[in-house]
């Protein structure tokens, strides 16, 4: 493919290629109990910003815990003026089911994005984001929360963010 024909659409199959091999090969990796709805299973999620767009992010990363595997986070959300409305969104994760893999998929439903820490002086800048899951696997509801912390450092005079990594935790619920 030369750069000519390079477009924003090969660029996001490119990404989205990258993160289905990584969340199998997480869930390859991974051993897992059986996992049970109703029981509330809490993952330590923890991750990177893939794409950060004005309105929407892009998440991925692996989860331990009672839900341990890979996944991928798509977060639709208003423009961040600090802080922001999440509008929308998707949240998959690639867990182990009695020795197979098994994708829980669920939609965000809302939530909120707030500002924890401008980062004064170029440090590194923090967000709370908690959103809402419904139709998690069906019927399910859960909570994504994490804190996203913008990596920051003074490069001629501009403070740049060259990353963004994300910890926290997702539960869900029946």
């Amino acid at each position: 493919m030369t750069p000519e024909t390079w477009t924003r659409s090969n660029a996001m199959r490119l990404v989205t290629a990258f993160v289905v091999a990584v969340l199998v090969a997480v869930s390859a990796a991974t051993s897992a109990r059986s996992v049970s709805a109703a029981s509330r299973p809490v993952a330590v999620v923890h991750g990177i910003e893939l794409i950060a767009e004005h309105t929407q992010g892009t998440f991925s990363g692996y989860a331990t815990g009672g839900l341990p595997g890979g996944w991928l986070a798509v977060v639709d959300h208003t423009p961040l003026h600090p802080g922001a409305r999440i509008t929308g969104g998707t949240f998959t994760l690639i867990t182990k089911r009695n020795g197979l893999a098994h994708p829980l998929v669920g939609r965000f439903t809302g939530g909120t994005i707030t500002m924890t820490s401008p980062g004064a002086h170029c440090t590194n800048q923090t967000f709370k984001v908690r959103g809402g899951l419904a139709h998690f696997s069906g019927d399910g509801t859960g909570v994504f929360s994490v804190t996203l912390t913008h990596w920051r450092h003074l490069v001629l005079g501009t403070c740049l963010s060259y990353f963004a990594t994300t910890d926290g935790t997702l539960t869900i619920s029946s």
